[in-house]
């Protein structure tokens, strides 16, 4: 249908010039007449024609006269079951000029008694001769006429075919009636022409021969129609050719010519029929239920009125329009109208998401949940749609890979125009056979595209285009946008709605940059939400309007000036709080400022003051037991959950609430309160997920973090089929049944029950465990009876009923929670208590669904690392405040629940770094976006940021203390040499180290762990002076201080540690070793040292840079082995993997069953011991990325496959060497996001004295024979410029060669020499510089 084709609203027809009309042709003494004149309204009217509409002289008058209410007449009939058969008549004839009227004919013959079809009274017949000719011919000619429609319908509905052949083969004695039946039956079998005129020959004798006389229908009078049977088939032909030429033809249905009559309204029509702004349509249900809201605009009606159409007549639908233009809404409103029954009716896929495996659309062979160890077939989301009759929607299929386009292309092509009336989908699955879909079965899809500067758009170009029947949807004009928020937001009043869309059209007028967002109708649409949530309940609408189309200032309409700066804020957030990278970005959110200010009435004092001055309140609200039960940020009030043990989140680390903290919760808070999803962006360091945390630490929120990475797949997110451990579900059983069975039962009196289910979960004895639950559910049982009938019985009716309700109520609420348990049992015995052994593979949700059901908050880390098509997986949870998802790979069509507390939030660092990028703009669009800077850009905030974490130790020189560390972190030399540093140095400073070395000298060995172990030697020596100006100032003898040997912990004794330096490090597990072959030289030492400082910590991880055989590894391994820890090391290179960190899924060697190994890092994680990555800038960006979550503050690592959070052992660390880029081949430059998690500490090279030393202890030879291999090192790195073999600093020899030069064990100088030459020379290309080797 063109976009340009004029549809009228039948509800506007003549109905009194129709009905005339009827009048007019009818014979005067025709008792239909008089059953018209008698209707007494329209809707009775009405209800009278679709009784005459069966009538067979009156099916075609009234169908041409009332040719745009046949819809509704039709649906009539399925109001009561009177006349069956002629309306049966009265369908077929009409069906194949009407296509529109199927799904009634469909829903009118799925009454039971069409269960035998139209012909079932003849088989129930005593004599087949007696049976009325007359109304065999009949329905004869409209069973051959919905053939004629559909062949396949009969098939469909199950129809026996042995009616048909009973009447030719018996036979009857009319030859029309065999004729008839012949013909049915040819069609009904497929049979093929040939074959039909040779029964006919030998039933009925030669074609024409015979007479044949066939009633073909009535006169509008009554008289019947006769006419030769052998003409029927061309007959048939003419009729539906004439019949579709004056369907063609414009009548005359809506002129008035003087009429007074009214409009029919939607209340006259029967409630089976769906009025969708003039186009009718069945619905599946006589009742109703509020739609989906969507405003009247004049192209949203049109797009609606189009869409209606093309849905009547079962064409795949391609919605094209600009992105926020209301395409899902649409289809959901029309769902909602054509399925009030229905809560899911549509199911969608996000083909954008290009990881989705195409097979699983079709369905995949699943793990048995009855049969352990067998697999069986599993229909996917699209076979399932099909066979349920959804609705489905294909979202951004422009975007979708080609394996998916050729998969749906044969679906769409089942559907293309041109087939059978009523025709399902169908589509091939390999191995299992042609599957055809429900009769309720629609395929959409979706497109967003930006149209051309003239408007129009690009004709779709994706495989399978062409299939589609295009629908076009043009944004909303200037005055839609006007009708949408006048209509959307009521509270807002019109003058203060024309305002804002005023402001919005100013910011849209100033275009954007190129890292700015740009501004559509969602952010009109949040903005005005916002709006109408700062409105006080008891205001009204200001009686101030526009004239003449003119905005009324918003100043005008609220002379509150509070009022007007809360309005600011919410336009902050919503069109220019995502932060600026570059000067013109900058500029722009300026220019989008002042603009704003100046319609709210701000002056540029004001808007400086409200954007980094205004500082909201923040309250916490208590109750008696000083548990939290709400906090209060600016305006926002948010609830606590109602406290729980198991909920409970206890703060890992100090938290100071300065005046950007404040401000950034209350940004979040009001987000929150919204339900909106929220984007945080800022450098790393600033404390993005820190205020998250902190946040729901307040209000006993369960938190889930993730952090992404480029090998994040939607799997991760979502879930997947994975292998089944029984130890998880165990778990979750077990927590279920603590739950109920403290409800129940007192739990310590039953402490030993409770033991035995326990012990049996650990040891792994699932029968034991299942028989011990369900002797629980026994007890449980009796002890609820009891208790039910213990208070009916003695309280009886002199009880207060309300007090009686309650306590009723809450044991049936305790029986279903067991009713529940014991079935999760039953699940639980057959998939891995009786299946010990066996293969246990199913569907296991991932994290972000969990969090969706259960109404935790999730946090998706480093969004922008992972990959745009894996994004797409979460494109249905920001659409709204009830948007939810459902799960694709899974098979599923139901969306998942989606609890009313949950919140979603990502962080990400600017695209200004290695390996960071931006958000895809239909993602982040979808965010509100804040922007978090720095934290300590002034002196106040960083004395707030001290008080907060040294405040209760500087208790005699607190003032001064807190003002010299602030000096001395605003120093410009500092901030210059620290840019790159994540943490404040005051961080590293933990309440049990002051009592050991003082509150001063435990600050200067944090500000030399911090700041100087990164830095030359130069540097450092400045940043020592000005460490030494500020935080030893006062003290009388610094270097007394500095020196003092301090003693162990006092709580622990001196067996359990091990002293480097003034620092002592508690011992591990194992037994210490002396590592007597280690060599100690003074630099060596002072190496050891400075780890040893910051093993002290054990919480920050370590980053070694220097150059290769620095002892970066040797030094770490020495320490671990003398403080009795174990080591571990993982060689990295550019193809090191994830799995290898994490653990994978591999096969049990005794069971055979796959079980999750853990990978090296885990393992070290879990036992404490010390690992080292080695080559560290060797492993590929997006791997190491990965291990953001461990190496933040938080120390956590969340293992995708098992979806568990491991938290590291209290001795666990974790090293990192490298050499430097660019020295090195194939070494990169690490991001600073993940550089600055570690404290770094640069090894410089073993000085020349020194290594005459190492090589002489270590390989046991002369000294003078060690001198002179070092002086032949030493040349050969004078000479490093002369070839490319010496371009590096190391590139011709390095300390590993001399150490296997010094261990040849030679004999004699010419031996040394030889040995020398044959190690280092020979790799030498060019004979210049052997020759030179040679001579040294």
């Amino acid at each position: 249908m063109s976009p340009h084709t004029v549809l009228s609203d039948p509800l506007t027809i003549n109905i009194s010039k129709q009905t005339r009309a009827l009048l007019a042709i009818l014979p005067t003494d025709s008792a239909y007449s008089s059953q018209i004149s008698l209707a007494s309204s329209p809707r009775a009217l009405l209800s009278t024609l679709s009784r005459l509409l069966a009538a067979p002289s009156l099916t075609v008058p009234i169908s041409d006269l009332f040719r745009p209410l046949l819809v509704d007449l039709c649906a009539r009939w399925l109001h009561d079951e009177e006349d069956l058969e002629d309306r049966f008549i009265a369908f077929c004839m009409l069906i194949e000029n009407h296509e529109e009227l199927f799904p009634i004919l469909s829903t009118f013959l799925h009454r039971s008694c069409f269960s035998q079809g139209p012909l079932g009274f003849v088989e129930a017949s005593p004599s087949i001769a007696l049976l009325d000719a007359t109304r065999l011919h009949r329905l004869l000619l409209a069973y051959y006429r919905i053939l004629r429609a559909n062949h396949l319908l009969p098939g469909d509905f199950l129809w026996p075919i042995s009616h048909l052949s009973t009447l030719f083969t018996t036979p009857h004695p009319d030859f029309a009636v065999k004729y008839l039946a012949i013909r049915c039956y040819s069609l009904h079998t497929g049979m093929a022409e040939v074959e039909r005129v040779q029964l006919e020959t030998r039933i009925l004798g030669e074609p024409g021969v015979v007479e044949c006389p066939l009633t073909y229908g009535y006169n509008v009078d009554g008289s019947r129609i006769t006419v030769d049977g052998w003409l029927m088939p061309t007959l048939e032909v003419e009729r539906v050719y004439q019949c579709r030429n004056s369907v063609t033809v414009d009548s005359d249905f809506y002129t008035h010519e003087g009429d007074r009559t009214q409009n029919l309204t939607n209340d006259d029509l029967s409630p089976w029929t769906a009025s969708v702004y003039g186009i009718l349509m069945l619905k599946t249900s006589p009742c109703s239920r509020s739609s989906v809201e969507v405003v009247p605009t004049p192209s949203g009606i049109e797009a609606l009125r189009q869409l209606t159409t093309f849905t009547s007549l079962r064409l795949p639908t391609l919605i094209t329009s600009p992105p926020s233009s209301g395409k899902s809404l649409f289809i959901s409103h029309l769902a909602s109208l054509l399925y009030p029954e229905a809560n899911d009716q549509i199911v969608t896929v996000h083909l954008a998401d290009t990881s989705l495996d195409p097979r699983s659309l079709l369905g995949s062979y699943v793990s048995s949940p009855t049969q352990l160890g067998t697999f069986e077939w599993k229909d996917g989301v699209l076979i399932r749609a099909m066979r349920e009759g959804k609705w489905l929607v294909f979202k951004d299929i422009d975007r979708a890979s080609t394996e998916v386009l050729g998969l749906i292309k044969p679906l769409i092509e089942s559907l293309a125009p041109g087939t059978w009336i009523g025709n399902r989908a169908s589509i091939d699955v390999p191995n299992r056979g042609r599957v055809r879909a429900s009769e309720r079965f629609a395929v959409f899809a979706t497109r967003s595209v930006v149209p051309s500067t003239s408007g129009s758009f690009p004709s779709p170009t994706f495989y399978g285009a062409h299939k589609f029947q295009e629908l076009t949807v043009d944004a909303p004009s200037s005055d839609e946008v006007k009708m949408i928020i006048e209509s959307r937001f009521p509270r807002l009043g019109k003058s203060l709605a024309l305002a804002i869309i005023q402001v919005w059209a100013g910011i849209q007028r100033l275009g954007t940059t190129a890292s700015s967002r740009s501004v559509g109708l969602r952010e009109l649409e949040k903005y005005c939400r916002r709006a109408e949530a700062l409105i006080p309940s008891f205001h009204s609408s200001t009686n101030v309007e526009a004239s003449n189309q003119d905005v009324v200032p918003i100043a005008t309409l609220f002379p509150n000036l509070a009022f007007r700066e809360e309005l600011f804020l919410e336009a902050r957030d919503v069109f220019f709080g995502a932060g600026a990278l570059t000067a013109p970005a900058q500029a722009h959110s300026d220019r989008i400022a002042a603009l704003i200010a100046d319609h709210i009435g701000l002056d540029l004092e004001r808007r400086e003051w409200i954007l980094s001055g205004r500082v909201p309140a923040f309250e916490e609200d208590r109750d008696g037991n000083g548990d939290i039960v709400a906090v209060r940020v600016g305006r926002v009030r948010l609830p606590a959950r109602p406290s729980k043990p198991t909920f409970l989140i206890a703060p890992t680390r100090p938290f100071a609430m300065h005046k950007p903290a404040v401000r950034l919760l209350s940004r979040i808070a009001t987000a929150i309160s919204l339900c909106e999803p929220v984007l945080l962006t800022g450098e790393t360091g600033t404390g993005k997920t820190s205020v998250i945390t902190r946040l729901a630490s307040l209000l006993r929120r369960p938190l889930i973090s993730l952090n992404l990475s480029h090998q994040t797949e939607s799997s991760d997110l979502l879930g997947g089929f994975k292998p089944v451990d029984a130890r998880i579900p165990a778990s979750k059983l077990h927590a279920e049944f603590l739950e109920l069975f403290g409800n129940t039962f007192s739990r310590k009196k039953n402490i030993q029950f409770e033991e035995s289910v326990r012990k049996a979960i650990q040891e792994g004895k699932w029968r034991r465990a299942v028989v011990l639950w369900r002797e629980s559910v026994r007890l449980a049982r009796e002890r609820i009876e009891s208790k039910f009938n213990e208070d009916t019985h003695i309280h009886g009716s002199g009880w207060p009923r309300k007090r009686r309700k309650l306590d009723q109520t809450r044991l049936r609420q305790s029986a279903e929670a067991w009713d529940k348990f014991e079935h999760d049992i039953d699940e639980f015995d057959i998939q891995h208590a009786q299946g010990q052994g066996k293969f246990a593979f199913d569907f296991v949700e991932g994290p972000l669904v969990k969090a969706l059901r259960s109404g935790d908050w999730i946090l998706l880390d480093e969004i922008n690392l992972t990959s745009p098509e894996t994004l797409e997986c979460i494109t249905g949870l920001l659409s709204g405040p009830t948007a939810s998802i459902s799960l694709t790979e899974k098979g599923s069509l139901e969306a998942i629940p989606r609890h009313p507390d949950f919140r979603l939030f990502a962080c990400m660092n600017p695209a200004t770094d290695v390996g960071k990028k931006d958000l895809p703009p239909n993602i982040r669009a979808r965010f509100t976006e804040i922007d978090v800077p720095p934290p300590d850009a002034d002196r106040e905030t960083l004395l707030s940021i001290i008080h907060q974490y040294i405040g209760h130790c500087a208790v005699g020189d607190k003032a001064a203390i807190m003002n010299e560390i602030a000096d001395w972190l605003t120093d410009r030399i500092i901030v210059l040499t620290t840019a790159c540093v994540r943490l404040p140095v005051l961080l590293f400073l933990r309440p049990t180290f002051q009592p050991v070395y003082g509150l001063r000298r435990a600050l200067w060995e944090g500000c030399l762990m911090a700041f100087t172990m990164v830095l030359d030697g130069p540097s450092a020596d400045i940043a020592t002076g000005l460490a030494h100006k500020h935080i030893l100032s006062g003290v009388r003898n610094p270097k007394s201080l500095l020196t003092k040997e301090p003693s162990h912990p006092i709580s622990r004794t001196a067996d359990e540690f091990v002293k480097f330096g003034p620092f002592y490090l508690e011992k591990g597990p194992l037994d210490a070793d002396s590592v007597e072959d280690y060599i100690m030289t003074p630099s060596v030492e002072k190496k050891l040292i400075d780890l040893a400082r910051i093993v002290l910590t054990r919480r920050f991880p370590v980053l070694i840079e220097g150059p290769t055989s620095s002892g970066k590894t040797s030094a770490v391994e020495y320490l671990a082995r003398r403080t009795g820890h174990q080591f571990i090391r993982i060689n990295n290179h550019e193809h090191t993997d994830i799995q290898e960190y994490i653990g994978s899924y591999v096969s049990d060697p005794a069971t055979g069953k796959l079980v999750f190994k853990d990978g090296l890092l885990v393992h070290a994680l879990r036992h404490g011991h010390w690992i080292v990555l080695d080559e560290l800038n060797l492993a590929p960006t997006d791997v190491l990325e990965a291990l953001n979550r461990l190496l933040d503050d938080n120390r956590e690592l969340v293992v995708p496959e098992t979806h568990e959070v491991v938290r590291p052992h209290p001795h666990f660390m974790l090293f990192a060497t490298q050499n430097p880029p660019g020295l090195y081949g194939g070494r990169k430059v690490l991001s600073r996001a993940f550089r600055n998690r570690f404290l770094e500490v640069h090894f410089q090279d073993v000085p020349q004295a020194e290594l005459e030393s190492i090589l002489c202890q270590r390989c046991r030879i002369a000294p003078s024979y060690g001198k002179r291999i070092v002086s032949v090192f030493r040349e050969l790195q004078k000479r490093r410029q002369t070839g490319r073999v010496f371009e590096s600093k190391q590139g011709f020899a390095t300390l590993r060669d001399l150490f296997r030069w010094a261990g040849r064990d030679a004999v004699g100088y010419q031996e040394l020499a030889e040995n020398g030459y044959m190690l280092l020379a020979e790799r030498a290309r060019r004979a210049k510089t052997n020759l030179w080797s040679r001579k040294l």
